[in-house]
């Protein structure tokens, strides 16, 4: 009984004191112990201590395993609502003229005016939400899953005669600039591909293969060079791994407007040479280049 209520007298005394003020007595009681018996207490308490270490890291791990299970649920299901329910039926918001805009004059007026009867904005913006909420590199696939789901839609914008869509991701990225409203289809895509560079897990050939076949079936950005993150995380190394390799899938075909996806890549190729050899492989295959390469190196 005696025993016990030292334990809790002792508690009671921890409870008064700062973790400071605690390790500091921790080390004078070490420090003022018998030489004879101090290493042995140094030892059962480093071990205690690399214990503690271990089930935190342990508990962090297992919290952290739990979100992304969840987050990994949520995007699964999210995935079967948007087949569900709005997979097979065309989308509509309607646009309506703003009878006040001049386009002689200089004017804040909106040219036209975003009904939404049946909520899609509200739904391109949770979207973006669920898309954008987490960053895990070991779930890009999930969440461009879910991104190529959107791309699929069948969405229209009803009398609108301001200019015609070749893809759904045109129509997102118009209602985005008529509303600032819905979903930034670049945002989504940059933080995707962030991800799926930091995932160094995946097979490097792979992952870019995969990048680069949903970058041209749905005209999202071929530059993939311009995340904070990866910039600050991957070494040097791998950076120029990643943009030599790129700029092969890049010289396999035309793809559009390609100006920033290389100036930006010869910023990962630090050997001048290197970015010469790519430069010009660039320029055999793709014409416009020329330009481009004169620019680069006079």
């Amino acid at each position: 009984m005696s025993e016990l209520l030292d334990v809790e007298e002792f508690s009671e005394l921890l409870n008064k004191i700062t973790t400071r003020e605690l390790l500091e007595k921790l080390t004078e009681t070490v420090q003022r112990a018998d030489p004879e018996h101090s290493h042995h207490l140094i030892e059962a308490i480093k071990n205690e201590l690399y214990s503690m270490q271990d089930d935190q890291y342990q508990a962090e791990m297992e919290l952290e395993n739990a979100k992304k299970e969840e987050y990994r649920q949520k995007v699964l299901e999210t995935i079967r609502e948007v087949k569900e329910e709005h997979g097979d039926r065309v989308l509509h918001v309607v646009a309506e003229a703003n009878e006040d805009y001049d386009d002689w004059y200089s004017s804040d007026e909106p040219e036209y005016y975003i009904e939404d009867p049946e909520g899609v904005i509200k739904l391109l913006k949770r979207l973006e939400n669920i898309l954008l909420e987490a960053s895990w590199p070991d779930q890009w696939r999930l969440r461009l899953e879910l991104l190529e789901e959107v791309l699929n839609l069948d969405l229209e914008i009803d009398d609108y005669y301001a200019g015609s869509f070749e893809t759904i991701k045109d129509v997102i990225e118009e209602i985005e600039m008529l509303t600032d409203d819905g979903m930034s289809v670049s945002s989504v895509w940059n933080s995707i591909v962030a991800s799926c560079l930091l995932n160094q897990q995946e097979d490097l050939d792979t992952r870019l293969a995969d990048l680069f076949e949903k970058a041209v079936c749905y005209d999202l950005s071929l530059d993939i060079f311009t995340s904070p993150a990866v910039n600050e995380k991957l070494d040097a190394k791998i950076k120029l791994t990643i943009a030599t390799k790129w700029f092969d899938l890049l010289a396999s075909g035309e793809f559009g407007n390609l100006r920033d996806a290389v100036e930006n890549g010869l910023k990962w190729i630090p050997d001048l040479e290197l970015q010469k050899e790519y430069v010009l492989k660039l320029v055999r295959s793709i014409p416009y280049f020329r330009v481009l390469s004169s620019e680069c190196f006079p």
